[in-house]
């Protein structure tokens, strides 16, 4: 029955080979489809690779522009455009092989600068007014940074890229550095063809403002439909490169798997069908079958036999039944020596003791392993590894090894292995050995010290699944790039959990992988302190406004820092040497200068040292120098180089500090108030004469003791003595007092109402404090006084016919009198506080409050004229001044002030500037008729005398002669006058200008037209003038005081005298200029010298003269701010001093 059911299942093959069929075909298709999708991701991921490999090219080709525009930028911005432009490009080229060319820009576009002029001679061009560049050019100029334009048409030809970088300085675009980079070169920098061949085919376009694009470049023959592709682009470019990836293989692959699976399918279904259909062979297969096993059973004893271990068979009792070759001849004996005998009869008794049988195990189908001393034929004993199992006839097999020789290289291995520990031990380093799978092999004491505590025992562990936290981790990524490409690597991590730096390096090998550990936190932290060094050192340089130099002994060639030519005010362009830098320090110190720097040459000596730079301006500024010596290899001095810092302020500082100290001793034995130093003990370390004064006993009593041991004071009231814990109580606890008042009692029984204060002061570390004394009899006696002042100023307040006033130190009124309610017809109460603005004329009150609340800032007087509008509405004009107000210690206590109707002094004002306008209009008309009549006037009299001396130079009657020298006289006296009156009236109403004034010129002019004067000739003039100085002041003015004066000098000469002179004597200072003239004639009697300078005086009716030369000299002088003296002795002569201010701006 059941061979029936068994051959019914086979009844129907053909359905199970279409079932099995369906199955691998949709299982094959599937696995198609995964393998399409894994070869597509790995196609996107390499292309990503590329293009991630190309922009990183690309980017150190622009890394390479910016370094070299921003380099351009720099030596522009700060030193202007280099005259060796040509060596500066040529050496940036060099070292960025990349560049093409660089070019400088001026500030209205036009390329100024380019190299290599060859190939890229377009110098002149303006890229503002270029269709092509000028959108880049103003991006950049609009963005203030770098910027790269393109790909674009070159001017030069081709295409390319221009990097540029904008200049401003101050704010102010000066122009741009450029570089240029042609499209061929670049393309091949970062490994890109035209041709088709490769695995990649590429893309390169402009980005226009519309979001176009404008393709430059693109790989011959390739269609970017269906393609992946990765675009790179950047922000401060307006380029785009696409990559796309060629591959075709992959939907070809994907296809012969697929009908590679179809294929498999159409087979597995033919070969279950085919299987079914035979399951008549299966009694023949196993009849087959069984006498292959036969065979296989002979040749496995064959095999057994011929083992190269010894093999043997144990029956139940553990005696043998059977043995192989190799363990006969192991035990050097015969098969039948083992037949029948008992294992136990092989084993060494103290082995066996040692390790006993294991039966139990074996009859529970466990594999026993042991290795064990066993003794042969010949009683010699040899070492051997077992194992035995049961086999299913219940009988026990075993293998048989000798070990000795084994076990000796054993030995000899784990000797070996620990001498490798305790060296690897020895290694400061952590030390860890992994195997190929990545399992922990070997760990130092030292790498222990990385593991926390609480991890298990890690030998054999894998170290991914013990650490899972370092799997995605740069050492992660490090181990398996160490272990695929065989090199070592190395790194430096941060481990939060151990809260530590560590340096790692990795060393593969074919058999696993070496990594050594080591705490490199103090190194990190070292570096760290020094990079924080660094900056606050660099910082601390800035801010102390630091130079540097440095002078090279070879060639007397000196390098200095920018800091340096402000410390020696040196102007830029001046060559720089050691004699030119020595040529600014002040001249009594340069020998000082160079004997120091000789010696610090001869004994090699750091020490730093000062001296004094003049400055242009004359100012003295005193250096401080640090250097440091520097050797060659044969220990020979070859540079010096070093720090300079201005310590001006330094010495300054430390004189003022002198100073100040010398102003506190003389304060404090000086002062008015008593002052006394006291330790925390209240011993008194110093006191004053007034508090010594005020106590009734000497300093020298005072010193050293406390005031209760000095015995100057009544301590038996109770009352002062508690008052005096209760101020020096709350001073321990606020630190300070002030103004507390406290009442001594004497010894001689007066009473001392003190003001007290007390400021701690810090001496030589430690808390001293500075007590002051002041008596506060007088204060008492002043404060009843002012109480019955004020009394009286209120009764006077109330009673005086102006407006008084009075506010506090915040500047609210508190007081106003009776005259002040009248004018603006408010009540008392209402003008309190800041009531009284209110009373102000609306367009007069912003005004007048910012004046009171600037008064009370700054606390001056306060003077201002307002209009205050009465309750009735009538408007009156008020002028208030306050002046501030203080009390008896000098203390702000607010503003008195007093107020007057001026309303009618102002009508009064406006009616005198009326008649102030018209008589302005009608000094204007007497300018205009004097100018006039001057001019009218003087014509005239130039025709009189020209026809006397016409009739002089014809007539020769002496009566006629006199007469005509008579006439002649008159009219000079006349124009004269007329000349005098005009200079009077410019001198008047002209304003006074200001120019540099050549006296020797002035002089000179000045003599040369007086020669006609009588005698002129018999008179020695001596000139004497010093300007080396320049002197600025009205020309036409001092030509004026010095032609009055020298023709007076040469009128009045004494002719009768042995030897006239008239000595001129001239000097200018930076602030005045000092004339002074004079003459031996004449002289001046007493009477007259106090009415020289009036009007039409006249001293002598015998000289000709109008008496208004002086009058119009004095004028002048005081027009230009001077003043005029005269010292003068009848018949010894006469000196007029003039000082005129220097109007030098």
């Amino acid at each position: 029955m059941s061979r029936k059911l068994k051959f019914r299942f086979f009844e129907y093959p053909i359905l199970y080979g279409i079932v099995v069929f369906f199955l691998l075909l949709i299982l094959t298709q599937f696995l198609a489809y995964e393998r399409y999708q894994m070869l597509k991701k790995t196609d996107e991921k390499e292309t990503v690779l590329r293009a991630n490999w190309i922009e990183n090219e690309f980017q150190k080709i622009l890394n390479q522009s910016f370094s070299t525009t921003q380099t351009l930028a720099f030596i522009v911005k700060n030193y202007g455009v280099p005259k060796n432009f040509d060596s500066i490009a040529h050496l940036l080229l060099e070292t960025n092989k990349n560049i093409d060319a660089l070019e400088l820009v001026d500030s209205l576009g036009v390329i100024t600068n380019v190299y290599p002029i060859e190939g890229n001679n377009i110098k002149g061009f303006n890229i503002l007014n270029d269709t092509i560049g000028r959108k880049g050019a103003l991006i950049t100029m609009q963005r203030k940074e770098y910027f790269v334009t393109g790909p674009i048409k070159l001017k030069q030809g081709g295409d390319g890229l221009v990097s540029r970088i904008p200049i401003f300085k101050d704010d102010k675009f000066q122009g741009f550095s450029a570089a240029v980079i042609k499209l061929p070169n670049l393309l091949q920098a970062i490994q890109i063809s035209k041709n088709s061949e490769g695995k990649y085919a590429y893309q390169l376009a402009k980005v226009n403002a519309d979001k176009t694009e404008e393709i430059f470049f693109s790989t011959n023959s390739f269609s970017e439909k269906n393609a992946y592709s990765k675009t790179i682009s950047m922000t401060k470019g307006e380029w785009k490169l696409s990559v796309f990836s060629k591959k075709k293989e992959l939907f070809t692959t994907v296809l012969s798997f697929s009908i590679l699976g179809l294929l498999l399918a159409i087979i597995g279904g033919v070969f279950v069908w085919y299987l079914l259909r035979q399951p008549n062979r299966l009694d023949k297969l196993v009849k087959e079958k069984s006498a292959l096993l036969i065979d296989s059973e002979e040749k496995y004893r064959l095999l057994i036999e011929n083992a190269t271990d010894g093999i043997f068979l144990l029956d139940q009792n553990a005696n043998f039944l059977d043995v192989n070759i190799q363990l006969i001849s192991m035990f050097k004996a015969s098969k039948e020596y083992f037949i029948g005998k008992n294992v136990l009869d092989f084993i060494e008794p103290e082995c066996l003791h040692k390790i006993p049988l294991k039966f139990d195990d074996l009859k529970k189908g466990q594999t026993v392993s042991s290795v064990r001393k066993l003794i042969r034929k010949d009683k010699t004993k040899f070492l051997a590894e077992t194992r035995v199992k049961m086999l299913p006839n219940n009988l026990f097999q075993g293998i048989l090894q000798d070990i000795t020789e084994k076990e000796k290289a054993t030995a000899q291995i784990k000797e070996s292995e620990q001498k490798y520990r305790e060296l690897t031990e020895r290694i400061t380093d952590a030390f860890v050995a992994f195997d190929l799978n990545w399992n922990f092999t070997y760990i130092s004491a030292k790498a222990k010290e990385f593991i926390p505590p609480n991890y298990p025992e890690l030998i054999g562990k894998n170290i991914w699944e013990v650490f899972p936290n370092f799997i995605g981790t740069a050492l992660h990524e490090n181990f398996y790039v160490a272990m695929e490409t065989q090199t070592i690597k190395q790194a430096v991590r941060y481990s939060e959990p151990l809260a530590k730096w560590i340096e790692y390096r990795i060393y593969p090998s074919l058999t696993g992988v070496s990594a050594y550990f080591s705490d490199v936190t103090a190194v990190k932290k070292a570096e760290e302190e020094v990079l924080y060094t660094k900056a606050k050192m660099e910082s601390a340089i800035r801010i102390g406004k630091i130079g540097y130099w440095s002078w090279d002994l070879r060639d007397n060639s000196l390098e200095w820092s920018q800091r340096m030519y402000t410390i020696f005010d040196m102007d830029k362009n001046t060559p720089l040497n050691f004699e030119s830098a020595a040529a600014c320090i002040h001249p009594d110190d340069r020998q000082m200068h160079e004997d120091l720097i000789a010696n610090r040459i001869e004994h090699k000596d750091n020490t730093p040292f000062s001296f004094r730079v003049l400055h242009k301006d004359n100012s003295i500024h005193h250096v401080l120098v640090e250097l440091e010596i520097l050797y060659n290899d044969d220990e020979e001095i070859n540079k010096l180089h070093g720090t300079a810092v201005d310590i001006t302020d330094r010495i300054l500082e430390q004189l003022n500090l002198k100073e100040s100290q010398e102003k506190f001793y003389k304060s404090f034995h000086s002062n008015l108030a008593g002052k006394v130093i006291v330790d925390e003990e209240r011993t008194i370390l110093e006191a004053n004469e007034t508090v010594a004064t005020l106590l009734e006993t000497t300093r020298e009593n005072l010193i050293g003791k406390k005031l209760i041991d000095a015995d100057v004071l009544d301590f038996n009231k109770h009352e002062q003595s508690e008052n005096r814990k209760v101020v020096w109580n709350k001073l321990l606890k606020q630190g300070f007092l002030r103004d507390e008042e406290i009442t001594y009692t004497l010894k001689s029984g007066k009473q001392i109402p003190a003001l007290i204060s007390i400021e701690p002061l810090e001496l030589e570390n430690k808390t001293h404090y500075l007590v002051s004394a002041i008596d506060n009899t007088k204060r008492k006696e002043a404060e009843e006084e002012l109480v019955k002042s004020e009394a009286r100023f209120r009764k006077l307040a109330s009673t005086t016919p102006v407006g008084i006033f009075q506010s506090d130190a915040s500047g609210a009124c508190t007081y106003v009198n009776a005259e002040w309610l009248k004018y603006s017809g408010i009540e008392f109460d209402e003008a309190m506080g800041n009531g009284w603005i209110n009373s102000t004329y609306s367009p007069d009150r912003k005004r007048v409050s910012k004046e009171w609340e600037q008064t009370i800032a700054v606390r001056k007087i306060f003077k201002s004229k307002f209009r205050l509008q009465h309750k009735n509405g009538k408007i009156i004009t008020l002028s208030v001044k306050a002046i501030p107000l203080y009390g008896i210690d000098d203390e702000f206590v607010g503003f008195i002030g007093m107020a007057s109707d001026i309303s009618n002094l102002i009508l009064a004002e406006k009616r005198l500037e009326a008649q102030n306008i018209e008589l302005s209009k009608t000094n204007a008309e007497l300018d205009r008729f004097v100018y006039s009549a001057s001019h009218e006037l003087r014509a005239p009299l130039a025709s009189v005398l020209g026809l006397i001396n016409i009739i002089l130079s014809e007539e020769k009657e002496p009566d006629l002669v006199f007469k005509l020298q008579m006439m002649e006289q008159s009219v000079k006296r006349l124009d004269s006058f007329i000349k005098d009156i005009v200079q009077y009236s410019q001198n008047r109403h002209l304003e006074v200008a200001s120019e540099k004034i050549d006296f020797h010129s002035l002089v000179q002019d000045s003599l040369e037209s007086f020669w006609y004067l009588e005698n002129r000739s018999q008179i020695n003039i001596h000139v004497n003038i010093t300007d080396t100085l320049a002197f600025y002041s009205d020309k036409k003015r001092i030509s004026i005081i010095l032609n009055n004066l020298i023709s007076n000098a040469i009128k009045y000469h004494n002719v009768a005298g042995s030897n006239p002179i008239i000595n001129i004597n001239i000097t200018t200072t930076k602030d005045q200029g000092i004339i002074a003239i004079k003459d031996n004639g004449l002289g001046i009697p007493q009477e007259h010298l106090k009415s020289i300078f009036k009007m039409f005086y006249r001293v002598s009716s015998k000289i000709m003269g109008t008496g208004i030369g002086l009058f119009v000299v004095k004028e002048i002088v005081e027009k230009i701010d001077g003043k005029i003296t005269v010292e003068s002795e009848e018949n010894k002569g006469t000196t007029f001093t003039v000082i005129l201010p220097n109007q030098m701006k």
